[in-house]
């Protein structure tokens, strides 16, 4: 967690240096005109934001991280498509036809239909 608050160092540094360097610098930025010294300070404070982002963000602890993790897997595996049974053993859809029961490992094609297995006639599994 530590390396992502270094990480944040050098944005912070190169915005510091920019905006002291535009308004507070030698002679190459005395000749520039004002309105580069006013766009590149917008640049220098966006590093300046970034970088104090990283480096003065609340981060969260470690044990929060997993659980974080670990709840948002679980959020996933629990998460089923609209209109598809929770049941394991097969897809939950049936043929229009003969009424069996699509397999899990069926083959859907991108737009939907699929053969049934058993009587071998075609259906759309978003139509049923």
């Amino acid at each position: 967690m530590q390396f992502i608050r270094f990480v944040g160092i050098v944005p912070f540094g190169v915005g510091l240096t920019l905006l002291c360097g535009l308004w507070f610098g030698g002679t190459p930025f005395d000749r520039a005109p004002f309105f580069f010294k006013i766009m590149g300070s917008f640049v220098a404070l966006m590093f300046l934001f970034v970088g104090s982002g990283f480096l003065f963000a609340k981060m969260p602890a470690q044990g929060q991280l997993h659980s974080m993790l670990s709840e948002l897997k679980k959020q996933q595996q629990g998460h089923q498509p609209e209109g598809m049974p929770s049941d394991t053993g097969s897809a939950g859809y049936q043929c229009t036809a003969c009424g069996a029961t699509l397999e899990s490992n069926a083959d859907v094609s991108p737009h939907g239909d699929v053969k049934c297995e058993h009587c071998g006639r075609w259906f759309n599994i978003h139509k049923s």
